[in-house]
């Protein structure tokens, strides 16, 4: 549908701001379905039309943050920091102090970690988190801010600050778990989103000799994640067959 909206933007109103948003929203869908080299395309075509018609808008940041996760996701950090950079820089000088600025944030400080700038990359997490302590508290951007700092600390040998931010983190996972309300396609793709953070826990736990708990930190993630898998199975044969 996306596809066919920017060949109708491309005939109807060509070099407008109405088709840069359209090339940004088919951008987004090739990127989720794996298709980066398209994805990257079909943004810079989008972010062009922007820097033209609309410099410094939301919707720049928005695109700009897209190419940025492209880029951080081929492993290509400086231009991932780049681009998480300008985007959080849009968002803050529109948007700031609201929960706009949040991803660009938490994915910003994120590529910082992995860059070793580890100054920077405390403060662009620690104000990620703040932002989702106050707007989207025990929701999954909660725990992912969360978990974006615990690893931080983890890396900088503060094992105890980032057990406590993993726990802290899972405790805002029970709590959305809680509220998917039985969509058993959301639960398991949110279950999968996170497994990382129940490896950390649990590789923190064996290096205090704490073995049955991170045993059981795991076996609880295994039986979730498993029952998640089958319900949404099920879920989408039933969903076929109809």
């Amino acid at each position: 549908m996306f596809e066919r909206a920017v060949a109708s933007g491309r005939q109807i109103t060509p070099g407008s701001m109405r088709l840069a948003n359209r090339l940004a929203d088919l951008g987004s869908a090739q990127r989720l379905l794996g298709r980066q080299h398209v994805a990257r395309r079909s943004l810079q075509e989008a972010l062009e039309i922007q820097r033209r018609l609309a410099p410094g808008s939301l919707d720049e940041a928005q695109t700009q943050l897209l190419l940025a996760q492209i880029e951080r996701d081929a492993g290509r950090l400086e231009a991932a920091r780049a681009g998480f950079e300008t985007a959080s820089q849009i968002f803050h000088k529109l948007a700031g102090g609201t929960l706009h600025e949040l991803e660009p944030r938490r994915e910003l400080g994120e590529t910082l970690t992995a860059l070793g700038m580890v100054r920077a990359a405390r403060i662009e997490l620690a104000a990620a988190l703040a932002l989702a302590a106050q707007y989207v508290p025990q929701t999954g951007e909660h725990a992912a801010a969360l978990y974006a700092l615990g690893r931080l600390e983890r890396r900088e040998g503060h094992t105890d600050i980032a057990e406590r931010l993993f726990r802290e983190a899972l405790r805002a996972l029970e709590v959305q778990y809680g509220l998917l309300g039985g969509n058993t396609l959301t639960s398991a793709s949110f279950s999968a989103a996170f497994e990382p953070l129940y490896k950390d826990l649990a590789d923190i736990l064996i290096e205090r000799g704490e073995d049955d708990e991170a045993l059981e930190l795991l076996e609880r993630f295994r039986q979730r994640s498993l029952r998640e898998r089958i319900d949404a199975l099920h879920f989408i044969e039933i969903a076929e067959a109809s």
